[in-house]
């Protein structure tokens, strides 16, 4: 009877170790959460987006660049009265509305000189500046992580003002007269204008960039004053630069 009773404890007591270590396995494996307590799930990073907001056309992104262009032109006479000169900046400001696509706006100004001959031999000289302000959308094509096509077109007005001058001292009423040794006069135009700009752009650190690329203008009907002609809309091309920062 003894025997019996020994062995029946023996047994209870091998359950209870098996039971206890069951419980303790379970308990590392999954931790006990209180009945109604809601269960937090954290997604990780896609390390595609996080490379995304690393890149020039995130969404929210905003940038701030100045367009600027520098032109140098010799005369065709071996002569310092024959030159010309040119210089003008766009400072803008422009937000990555959702990717790749910007929304935007800035400043125009520019300044020229330029003299030359005339087809009675006298020296003509014009000097021009102007400024304005347009609206902007544009486009990033991503070519690679350090560059892209940042494609952008701008509607704007502009108002500008030139003065001639002549060495010819032919006498005109109401005319000043220039350093030339001849007339002096002025005239100015505004209006507004659209334009393209397809810089090819290189991106060397983060959140800094540079490029080049061609750029189109176009007037769309200019009111004039003191002009001739009266209708001189134009159509130019040019190479512009860029220069900015994005954050």
């Amino acid at each position: 009877m003894s025997a019996r009773r020994s062995v029946a404890a023996r047994a209870a007591l091998s359950l209870v170790v098996v039971g206890l270590s069951a419980r303790d396995a379970l308990a590392q494996e999954a931790p006990l959460v209180p009945p109604g307590a809601a269960t937090a799930s954290v997604a990780p990073t896609s390390p595609v987006t996080k490379a995304r907001k690393l890149r020039f056309g995130g969404a929210g992104q905003v940038v701030v660049a100045s367009n600027f262009g520098l032109g140098f032109s010799a005369g065709v006479y071996d002569d310092p009265n024959v030159y010309a000169t040119s210089v003008d900046v766009g400072p803008e400001l422009a937000v990555f509305v959702v990717p790749n696509v910007s929304l935007g706006g800035g400043l125009t100004g520019d300044w020229s000189k330029s003299q030359g001959y005339s087809t009675h031999g006298s020296i003509d000289r014009h000097t021009a500046t102007s400024f304005g302000g347009f609206a902007s959308v544009g486009y990033n094509i991503e070519l690679g992580r350090y560059a892209s096509i940042w494609l952008q077109a701008h509607l704007g007005y502009s108002h500008s003002a030139t003065v001639v001058e002549s060495s010819d001292a032919a006498s005109v009423s109401g005319l000043d007269t220039s350093d030339l040794g001849g007339i002096k006069w002025r005239y100015a135009s505004s209006g507004a204008y659209a334009s393209g700009y397809a810089p090819l752009v290189i991106h060397p650190a983060p959140h800094f960039f540079l490029g080049a690329g061609p750029y189109v203008y176009r007037d769309l009907g200019r009111t004039n004053e003191n002009s001739y002609p009266v209708n001189n809309d134009r159509t130019t091309v040019s190479l512009r630069l860029t220069v900015g920062v994005w954050f």
